[in-house]
Order: structure tokens, then C-alpha cells, then sequence
């Protein structure tokens, strides 16, 4: 037989991106300005950039102020759960991936509380090839402003009691 090429030296890469859009919204971005009361849509897409199968874990993280909503989650719901200070934190085992090709994951939060500061959902994925390890990491933002603070209403019924009392001088 022929010889054959020489194998390529491992090269263990990865990529992960986040993006999210309003549910309403057809395109996907880096960041958004969103209303309490919003349904929003993330999408994560890892790739195996290099040249062997990696088995990949992505963990996500969702601010505090948006609600993970289990249902239409895509492929299938998180390995794991838990709370941080300021992030709900999820973790997908996503199995291999093979060189060349990706995995996508899709969820929808609910926009519940408005923030003075931009809301950073972030997301990191591991590689894992024999004992070596490469990571990547992607954020995307969610602005939801404060409505202004509204007068109380007047009430419609008020209350007052006049009183009032004459002296003549005379006396």
C-alpha cells in the first residue's frame, strides 16, 4: 500500500456565541432593549473549530430580573440548575461534537424587573479532548429601562373638614 499522510497533531478549538432577540423579532443580536412583561428568545451555538471530537459542556448564565421559561427549550432542558448572586446558572452536557460541526440551544426568559444597568447574560462552553481543555465565552445584553415613577392618584373621595370660628372684637 501506499504510505499514508501523517495524522495532524491534535488541535482541540472551540467557539460559543449568544444572541438574543425579542420573541416577536426574526433576527438575532448582541443586544437588545426589551419591556417588563417581554418574552426574549436566546440562541448559543458552539462549533468545534478543531480537528478532534470534543465532548462539550456549555454553562449559561441568565441575570436575576429575567425567567428562564422551562418549556420550548431546545434540544432538551438544562443537565443542572442552581443560583448565583446575580444569575440563574444552567449547565448542558451536549456530548461529542465532531470537528466542523456545531450544537445549538435555544430558551426563552421573561423579561420581570427593570434594571438601571444593562443586563449581561453570558455563556461559556468547555472542550474536552483526551487531558486537554479549551474553552470560549459569549455575552449578550438585555436593557430594560424603568418607566418613570407615576403621581399617586387623587382620591376620589376626599376627605376634609372645614372649621371655622368668628370673634368679634368687642369682646
Amino acid at each position: 500500500p501506499p504510505p499514508q499522510p501523517p495524522e495532524p497533531d491534535p488541535n482541540p478549538d472551540i467557539t460559543v456565541e449568544k444572541q438574543v432577540k425579542l420573541e416577536s423579532e426574526t433576527e438575532y443580536y448582541d443586544q437588545i432593549t426589551a419591556n417588563i412583561g417581554d418574552t426574549l428568545k436566546f440562541e448559543i451555538t458552539v462549533k468545534n473549530t478543531g480537528n478532534v471530537p470534543l465532548g462539550v459542556t456549555i454553562t449559561d448564565g441568565l441575570s436575576i430580573g429575567l425567567v428562564y421559561v422551562p418549556q420550548g427549550v431546545i434540544p432538551y432542558p438544562p443537565t443542572t440548575e442552581e443560583d448565583s448572586t446575580d444569575h440563574i446558572i444552567h449547565t448542558w452536557d451536549c456530548g461529542v461534537i465532531e470537528p466542523g460541526k456545531s450544537f445549538e440551544i435555544t430558551y426563552q426568559a421573561v423579561v420581570e424587573q427593570c434594571s438601571d444597568q444593562v443586563y449581561v447574560n453570558f455563556v461559556s462552553a468547555e472542550g474536552r479532548y483526551e487531558d486537554k481543555r479549551v474553552y470560549a465565552t459569549s455575552e449578550a445584553f438585555v436593557t430594560v429601562g424603568c418607566p418613570p415613577p407615576q403621581p399617586p392618584e387623587p382620591d376620589p373621595n376626599p376627605d376634609i373638614t372645614v372649621e371655622k370660628q368668628v370673634k368679634l372684637e368687642s369682646e
